[in-house]
């Protein structure tokens, strides 16, 4: 189950909960994923928290554009879904201490790879 997305501000307070009912439910296993504004989303994104959260707009951005290198997004392939700073490790600490208490991510899932064929060097895969 995937947490997402936790804008800073406004949703994190109900990872507790969500996490909570998610576990009441058998959920075995638990994942965030922390706010990205990619292209064409930020200038909506601004607009819904200039309507639905204006006290807080501007927390919102400063904190979103903190971890994410002064921007609204970060696209590099490497570091777009690891945040960095104060705020998503204070997140980090939150879900993984959560996860501990509810039991989950306790498991890990035993991946059966034999039937995998690597592609052939042209690059057209076999039907068969």
């Amino acid at each position: 189950m995937n947490v997402s997305p936790i804008i800073p501000a406004i949703t994190e307070d109900w990872i507790e909960r969500i996490l909570e009912a998610a576990a009441a439910q058998g959920v075995p296993s638990a994942n965030w994923i922390l706010l990205r504004l990619p292209h064409e989303v930020a200038p909506l994104f601004r607009e819904w928290l200039a309507v639905h959260f204006p006290d807080r707009a501007d927390k919102v951005m400063n904190l979103v554009q903190s971890i994410r290198g002064g921007r609204d997004n970060d696209s590099s392939f490497v570091t777009r879904m690891k945040p960095t700073g104060v705020w998503p490790d204070l997140i980090r600490a939150r879900f993984r201490g959560m996860c501990q208490r509810l039991g989950l991510n306790e498991n890990s899932v035993d991946l059966d790879c034999s039937q995998f064929r690597p592609p052939i060097s042209n690059g057209q895969l076999s039907l068969f």
